[in-house]
């Protein structure tokens, strides 16, 4: 997020004064005393599509071609974030690495057995029915499909329960504005995964086994879409 463009206002021109001198004002929000803990939580960053690393990593580059003081080169202590894209290298094209020949091929479903104990037991205590779609590991075949056809009721607009990283000890349920289920990704180990646009912020590829319900809601994306419009001039 670099500043804010002039053409989001008819009435304004040219960027604003901090986009000339900083190339990313996100740490705008560590003011925010609604958002503390934000640094250490990439799940909400993801939904509100920026970037504020811990404040180990505040002198980091933005990219590999910037270089930094020797003394300030840390190693990253940012959580990391269920989510596979990073997976792909800069030379990578997604829309043929992740193509629908590949990510839908036919090829049995690998296992989405839990990540880690705290999706185990969200999964265990999640209740199937009533339209919401609860992880069944056992047979992943038969849960997959019953994930797509979810899915594909609302377009995806829904409730996703998930663990969104490392080290979050919790699961929780945040809106999805899109959703489809995928079974495979291509890069590094294979597995099932959904292409989820988080609130409103970008879309993760978040692997299946830290997933612990789906839950289709038609309302979710109207909500989105009216306040969207709602920030129109």
């Amino acid at each position: 997020m670099v500043g804010w463009p002039g053409e989001l206002e008819g009435n304004l021109s040219g960027p604003a004064p901090d986009e000339y001198l900083l190339e990313d004002a996100d740490f705008e929000f560590l003011y925010g005393k609604d958002m503390d803990g934000l640094e250490n939580d990439p799940g909400m960053q993801a939904a509100l599509n920026v970037d504020v690393p811990p404040v180990r990593d505040w002198f980091s580059p933005f990219n590999g071609s910037r270089v930094v003081h020797p003394y300030t080169e840390t190693p990253s202590s940012a959580p990391v974030l269920h989510d596979l894209y990073p997976r792909l290298g800069p030379d990578d094209d997604p829309a043929v690495v992740l193509a629908p020949g590949i990510v839908d091929a036919a090829a049995p479903v690998a296992s989405f057995a839990a990540g880690n104990e705290i999706v185990a037991l969200a999964r265990r205590a999640a209740v199937p029915g009533n339209g919401q779609w609860v992880a069944d590991e056992a047979d992943p075949e038969r849960s997959f499909a019953a994930l797509v056809t979810a899915a594909a009721a609302d377009e995806g607009s829904g409730w996703l329960e998930w663990e969104p990283h490392d080290g979050a000890d919790s699961v929780r349920t945040e809106p999805v504005i899109a959703l489809t289920a995928h079974r495979h990704f291509p890069v590094r180990d294979d597995g099932p995964w959904v292409h989820a646009a988080i609130g409103g912020g970008r879309f993760l590829a978040i692997p299946l086994r830290f997933v612990v319900s789906y839950r289709p809601d038609p309302h979710v994306r109207r909500r989105s879409e009216q306040t969207f419009n709602d920030l129109l001039p």
